[in-house]
């Protein structure tokens, strides 16, 4: 019996998470810090200035499709929500499935995580 309202509970708070997540997610964001500096050289540091923060940006469209601009270029495809709300799926033509983690998401605020990396988004209002 408390396995069996264990797994409920679970699966309660799963979806919640996931609709939350769902809500808060479609917007434009771009792309403002990483979180954890102390693992990069002053090149990378540089480069992060010049051509990421505030260059940078997703755009996830309620229907299920994204865009994003990084480095010049530009890139589309589809993205989802994994079950328990904690992972974004990317798919695209040119580079296939990519997993985000979500670390962190506000109304305003989007941390995420991509391999090594750990980044922080804001909510562009305009």
């Amino acid at each position: 019996m408390r396995v069996k309202i264990l797994l409920f509970l679970f699966f309660v708070t799963a979806s919640i998470v996931q609709a939350q997540n769902a809500v808060l997610l479609p917007g434009k964001w771009v792309f403002k810090d990483v979180l954890d500096k102390s693992k990069m050289n002053e090149q990378g540091l540089k480069m992060l200035q010049s051509d990421i923060i505030n260059k940078m940006t997703f755009t996830f469209i309620e229907n299920g499709k994204f865009e994003a601009y990084c480095m010049g270029q530009q890139m589309a495809g589809t993205w989802v929500l994994a079950f328990d709300g904690k992972k974004i799926v990317l798919t695209t033509k040119k580079l296939g499935i990519s997993e985000l983690t979500i670390l962190e998401l506000t109304q305003t605020r989007l941390g995420l995580q991509l391999g090594l990396g750990k980044f922080l988004m804001a909510r562009k209002t305009n």
